[in-house]
Protein backbone atom coordinates (compact mmCIF):
# COMPACT_ATOMS: atom_id res chain seq x y z
CA UNK A 1 0.00 0.00 0.00
CA UNK A 2 1.13 3.40 -0.69
CA UNK A 3 2.05 6.13 1.86
CA UNK A 4 -0.65 8.30 -0.23
CA UNK A 5 -3.67 5.18 0.43
CA UNK A 6 -2.58 4.62 4.35
CA UNK A 7 -2.60 8.41 5.04
CA UNK A 8 -6.20 8.52 3.25
CA UNK A 9 -7.35 5.80 4.73
CA UNK A 10 -6.33 6.62 8.00
CA UNK A 11 -7.81 10.27 7.77
CA UNK A 12 -11.06 8.24 6.66
CA UNK A 13 -10.64 6.09 10.00
CA UNK A 14 -12.15 7.91 13.00
CA UNK A 15 -10.98 4.61 14.90
CA UNK A 16 -8.09 4.70 13.92
CA UNK A 17 -7.15 8.13 14.80
CA UNK A 18 -9.80 9.99 17.02
CA UNK A 19 -7.88 13.16 17.52
CA UNK A 20 -5.44 14.00 14.50
CA UNK A 21 -2.42 15.90 15.48
CA UNK A 22 -0.21 17.13 12.52
CA UNK A 23 -1.19 19.84 9.79
CA UNK A 24 -1.56 17.34 6.95
CA UNK A 25 -3.58 14.72 8.47
CA UNK A 26 -6.13 17.93 10.00
CA UNK A 27 -6.49 19.43 7.01
CA UNK A 28 -7.07 16.01 4.85
CA UNK A 29 -9.57 15.16 7.22
CA UNK A 30 -11.49 18.31 7.27
CA UNK A 31 -11.34 17.95 3.75
CA UNK A 32 -12.38 14.73 3.19
CA UNK A 33 -15.66 15.40 5.52
CA UNK A 34 -16.41 17.97 3.35
CA UNK A 35 -15.97 16.27 0.20
CA UNK A 36 -17.97 13.43 1.15
CA UNK A 37 -20.80 15.80 2.19
CA UNK A 38 -20.61 17.44 -1.35
CA UNK A 39 -21.04 14.41 -2.72
CA UNK A 40 -23.70 13.28 -0.75
CA UNK A 41 -26.22 16.29 -0.45
CA UNK A 42 -24.23 18.62 -2.82
CA UNK A 43 -22.24 22.06 -2.25
CA UNK A 44 -24.57 24.07 -0.92
CA UNK A 45 -26.06 21.59 2.00
CA UNK A 46 -22.24 21.14 2.89
CA UNK A 47 -21.46 24.78 3.40
CA UNK A 48 -24.83 24.81 5.50
CA UNK A 49 -23.80 22.17 7.61
CA UNK A 50 -19.69 22.99 7.75
CA UNK A 51 -20.40 26.79 8.05
CA UNK A 52 -20.85 26.27 12.13
CA UNK A 53 -19.85 23.13 12.55
CA UNK A 54 -18.05 22.83 16.03
CA UNK A 55 -15.79 19.49 14.94
CA UNK A 56 -15.15 20.67 11.09
CA UNK A 57 -15.53 24.34 11.03
CA UNK A 58 -15.68 26.03 6.99
CA UNK A 59 -12.58 28.31 7.69
CA UNK A 60 -10.83 25.40 8.66
CA UNK A 61 -11.68 23.44 5.58
CA UNK A 62 -10.75 26.05 3.34
CA UNK A 63 -7.53 26.29 4.69
CA UNK A 64 -7.32 22.85 4.49
CA UNK A 65 -8.15 22.78 0.79
CA UNK A 66 -5.71 25.84 0.45
CA UNK A 67 -2.92 23.64 2.10
CA UNK A 68 -3.37 21.10 -0.38
CA UNK A 69 -3.04 23.31 -3.22
CA UNK A 70 -6.65 23.36 -4.35
CA UNK A 71 -6.73 27.23 -4.26
CA UNK A 72 -9.41 27.35 -7.09
CA UNK A 73 -11.67 24.75 -5.11
CA UNK A 74 -11.46 27.01 -1.92
CA UNK A 75 -12.46 30.09 -4.05
CA UNK A 76 -15.40 28.45 -5.26
CA UNK A 77 -16.83 27.23 -1.74
CA UNK A 78 -16.04 30.78 -0.75
CA UNK A 79 -18.06 32.30 -3.44
CA UNK A 80 -20.89 29.82 -2.73
CA UNK A 81 -20.63 30.51 1.13
CA UNK A 82 -21.56 34.15 0.68
CA UNK A 83 -24.14 33.76 -1.53
CA UNK A 84 -25.00 31.39 0.63
CA UNK A 85 -25.10 34.30 3.64
CA UNK A 86 -26.61 36.29 1.64
CA UNK A 87 -29.64 34.19 0.68
CA UNK A 88 -30.84 34.75 4.44
CA UNK A 89 -32.61 31.45 4.75
CA UNK A 90 -34.62 32.66 1.58
CA UNK A 91 -35.96 28.74 0.55
CA UNK A 92 -36.29 29.67 -2.78
CA UNK A 93 -33.55 31.37 -3.12
CA UNK A 94 -31.06 28.65 -1.96
CA UNK A 95 -32.88 25.90 -4.09
CA UNK A 96 -32.35 28.24 -6.78
CA UNK A 97 -28.58 28.66 -5.57
CA UNK A 98 -28.41 24.99 -5.31
CA UNK A 99 -29.17 23.92 -8.62
CA UNK A 100 -26.29 26.37 -9.94
CA UNK A 101 -23.82 26.41 -7.92
CA UNK A 102 -23.60 22.22 -6.86
CA UNK A 103 -22.74 21.57 -10.28
CA UNK A 104 -19.63 23.33 -10.04
CA UNK A 105 -18.06 21.23 -7.80
CA UNK A 106 -16.51 19.10 -10.10
CA UNK A 107 -13.87 17.61 -7.83
CA UNK A 108 -13.19 13.83 -7.71
CA UNK A 109 -11.53 11.57 -5.71
CA UNK A 110 -8.36 11.55 -8.26
CA UNK A 111 -7.76 14.96 -7.56
CA UNK A 112 -7.89 14.68 -4.38
CA UNK A 113 -5.66 11.85 -4.17
CA UNK A 114 -3.11 13.49 -6.29
CA UNK A 115 -3.40 16.90 -4.17
CA UNK A 116 -2.26 15.08 -1.41
CA UNK A 117 0.62 12.60 -3.49
CA UNK A 118 2.02 16.00 -3.99
CA UNK A 119 1.98 17.90 -0.32
CA UNK A 120 3.46 14.27 0.63
CA UNK A 121 6.00 14.66 -1.65
CA UNK A 122 7.03 18.30 -1.11
CA UNK A 123 6.51 18.00 3.36
CA UNK A 124 6.29 14.71 4.38
CA UNK A 125 7.00 15.59 8.15
CA UNK A 126 3.05 17.31 8.07
CA UNK A 127 2.14 14.21 8.15
CA UNK A 128 2.19 11.40 11.22
CA UNK A 129 4.05 8.24 10.55
CA UNK A 130 2.42 6.05 8.40
CA UNK A 131 2.58 2.82 10.63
Amino acid sequence: MSTTTAVWNRALDFDALPEATSPGDIALRDVLTFHEAVRRDGLVSAIEDHLEDDEFPLPRVLAGYEYLGLDDVAEAITEARSRYVAADDDEETLEDLAREVDPTYELEDEDLSQALEGRLDKDPEDFDPVR
